[in-house]
């Protein structure tokens, strides 16, 4: 539409209109409200979720119990460093800063580990496979009244100047949650609330042979017998390890892959009831209660994966389940089963957020 613009001249002789600007078309209209007309464009990272999806969906194989994935590259083969000399000079940090107490736990856990099949010794390291080869600097947090005290955190976003880590070459994937307030209202809707969770959830995913080489990292023979040469062991990840920025994908991917092929109400309900590795889920009676909790171990049958339940239907009436009342962790928020504390809690933030 063209508009006539109204100019208060001077001269009388001169015409009190002039030309209208001639109309914009689709296309130019389109470009005024585009990022990209002033340089801010969409990482390549989050593009392409479909193929992603598809890639994990034609390359994720079930073997002995267990799914094994591959990583979703962005590009393959990678020009991706060794790291070796940036993970070993960290080692040797973490080593000098950590007392001996420390780093006896720190070994337990890795012992661990590597007992369970969770991480394996890489027998010939000096020799570098056709795959990409790719160190993790790690470090501990100490998790005060946590049943495992200590744990282990990789660094996958480390690289030295000029180079890339291996975050870099790896899609983050599609996020795959449902909206956190919808899952909070739904927990509790009814009277009989469940939390579990997935034990070692990341850890219980199988990283394919050829994709395995790229979360190696150093420790030591001898804690005590400091950094050298003929002290350090190279380790390497059978499963897909937490801190890597596609370990919630794929996660979210497997559980949702697996519960789609069981195709019953019961896989559908957990599916809709997962938020990352919790399980949150509110049910009006007894019956249902029993139902519901024994539903995710069936539905995991077959599968490495363990639910631990917080929560009793041992008892045979309602009466019986309101005396069962104690601290309950809901995602980061404290909830007790009888008061209604989560609201109480909200209230003491937003006092708290006011008051600073």
């Amino acid at each position: 539409m063209s508009f006539l613009t109204y100019v208060s001249g001077i001269d009388d002789s001169m015409s009190q209109f002039v030309a209208p600007d001639p109309p914009l078309n689709d296309d130019k209209i389109k470009e005024l409200w585009e990022l990209e007309a002033i340089g801010i464009r969409d990482s390549p990272k989050i593009l392409h979720q479909d193929e992603i999806i598809e890639f994990f969906n034609k390359t994720t194989i079930f073997k002995d119990g267990r799914y094994h994935v591959k990583w979703p590259w962005t590009q393959y083969p990678t020009d991706l460093p060794p790291n070796l000399g940036l993970a070993t000079g960290r080692l040797t940090s973490l080593v000098k800063r950590l007392d001996h107490q420390t780093l006896e736990l720190y070994d337990q856990v890795l012992q661990d580990q590597l007992r369970l099949g969770v991480v394996e010794v890489v027998d010939n390291p000096a020799e570098f496979p056709p795959h990409p080869v790719h160190y993790l600097p790690h470090h501990c947090v100490i998790q005060e009244g946590k049943t495992t005290k200590l744990r282990v955190v990789y660094d996958a976003s480390s690289k030295t100047r000029g180079s890339y880590s291996l975050n870099d070459y790896l899609f983050k994937g599609p996020r795959m949650l449902d909206d956190l307030v919808g899952f909070l209202i739904l927990f509790r809707l009814h009277d009989i609330a469940f939390v579990a969770d997935i034990e070692k959830a990341f850890l219980q995913i199988g990283l394919q042979l050829e994709d395995r080489d790229v979360t190696r990292f150093l420790w030591l023979n001898d804690v005590h017998a400091g950094v050298h040469s003929n002290n350090i062991i190279h380790l390497r990840f059978t499963r897909v390890p937490f801190g890597i920025v596609s370990s919630p994908f794929i996660l979210a991917a497997t559980l949702k892959y697996h519960l789609t092929r069981q195709g019953s109400f019961e896989a559908k309900t957990i599916s809709e009831s997962l938020y990352v590795d919790n399980l949150l889920r509110s049910v009006p009676t007894l019956e249902e209660a029993e139902l519901f909790t024994s539903a995710p171990d069936s539905q995991l049958k077959g599968v490495t994966f363990t639910s631990q339940v917080s929560g009793d239907t041992s008892q045979t009436s309602v009466e019986e389940v309101q005396i069962y009342d104690r601290l309950l962790t809901v995602l980061g928020l404290i909830d007790v089963g009888l008061s209604d504390s989560l609201s109480e809690w909200w209230k003491n933030l937003e006092t708290q957020v006011c008051q600073t």
